[in-house]
This record gives structure tokens, C-alpha cells and sequence, in this order.
């Protein structure tokens, strides 16, 4: 199985205040996200994280991957380092952005909600929907370009890494209701 997760803010005890998290400091913050993950994710399933993984030293960033389930595969956010720290830290993975091919289309995974300014992806992918995070509890889902963005900060969805069947319902009932929406702005 294939999971998605972004902006756990790991150590970031800021965050809690900034996005209205409901606990108390950044280590019980730290132990529910983490109970989350490991009773989703097992060791066997892909989990992309889409970045803002964490805000602690090296030893932190190496003994939180080690604590965590699943084949890691980090999509670099404004507050993570570099790639190879991140490598050098645990994670099997780390890039800047990366197209999936679904059965329900190519997805394209980024931290923020910008499309990157890349030939494939403006000129010659279709991409039937874009995972993101970055925006915390600010919005859940919208349409860039006819394509569904879906904002998946952990504010968003119970702090639980999430699967591509739980995402698409919701976004087609969230797509219907905008679309409700804008037909009786029109009448």
C-alpha cells in the first residue's frame, strides 16, 4: 500500500500554537504522530512525505526515521535540508517533487501547491491530481489548472497518513460542492 503524510513538524513546538494543534508540547505531538503512522503504515508499504518533515538536530532526524514504518520517501519542503542530509539521516528517498502513475492517473506530489516550472509537467503529463501540503489547515482541497489539488498537512486528515482510496472520495464530494457552489453563483 501507498500512504501520504506532510508537515508532521516534528520537534517544532511552534507549530502546535501556529496551526492550533491540539496538544499540549512537541513531544506528545511527536509520540501521537508517530502511534499514528506505525498503526497505519507497515513495514512493508511506500510512504511519501511531502515535506516539513522535522525540526530537531541530526540525532532527532535519524531516530525518528528509525522509529518509523514503511519504505520513506521525503518531497523536500521549505523548512527540510538538503537531500543527501536527509539520505544520510535514514530515508530511502528524498527529491523535490515526483510524478506517480495510479490506476487513477499521474499524480504529481510536491510540497507546496505551486506546480513546478518543468517541460514534463506543463507540456506532455496529464496529471489527473496534485498532492500537497505546506498550507496546513488553510484549505483541504481546490482546482489549479483543472486539476484537483489536495492539501494533505496532517491538520487536514486527523494527523494520519492517508491512501489514495481515502483521498479521491472525498475529493470528488469536496469537487461537487464547489461545484454546486459556482453554478448558483451563476443563476
Amino acid at each position: 500500500m501507498i500512504y501520504f503524510i506532510s508537515d508532521t513538524h516534528f520537534y517544532h513546538g511552534k507549530i502546535i500554537d501556529y496551526a492550533d494543534r491540539p496538544f499540549k508540547h512537541c513531544y506528545e505531538m511527536n509520540d501521537v504522530l508517530i502511534s499514528f503512522w506505525n498503526s497505519i503504515v507497515k513495514e512493508t508499504d511506500t510512504i511519501y512525505h511531502l515535506g516539513d518533515f522535522c525540526f530537531g538536530n541530526r540525532k532527532q532526524h535519524e531516530n525518528l526515521v528509525q522509529r518509523l514504518n514503511g519504505y520513506k520517501v521525503l518531497i523536500l519542503g521549505n523548512h527540510d535540508r538538503s537531500a543527501k542530509f536527509h539520505m544520510d539521516t535514514g530515508w530511502d528517498e528524498a527529491k523535490k517533487w515526483d510524478i506517480l502513475e495510479t490506476p487513477f492517473g499521474n499524480v504529481l506530489l510536491t510540497h507546496d501547491a505551486r506546480i513546478p516550472d518543468h517541460p514534463n509537467i506543463n507540456e506532455t503529463i496529464d496529471l489527473k491530481l496534485h498532492l500537497c501540503g505546506h498550507e496546513h489547515n488553510s484549505w483541504r482541497v481546490k482546482i489549479d489548472r483543472a486539476v484537483p489539488v489536495v492539501n494533505l498537512s496532517v491538520e487536514n486528515w486527523d494527523y494520519k497518513p492517508v491512501n489514495l482510496l481515502e483521498v479521491i472520495p472525498k475529493v470528488l464530494a469536496e469537487n461537487d460542492v464547489h461545484r454546486q457552489r459556482r453554478a448558483m453563483e451563476r443563476t
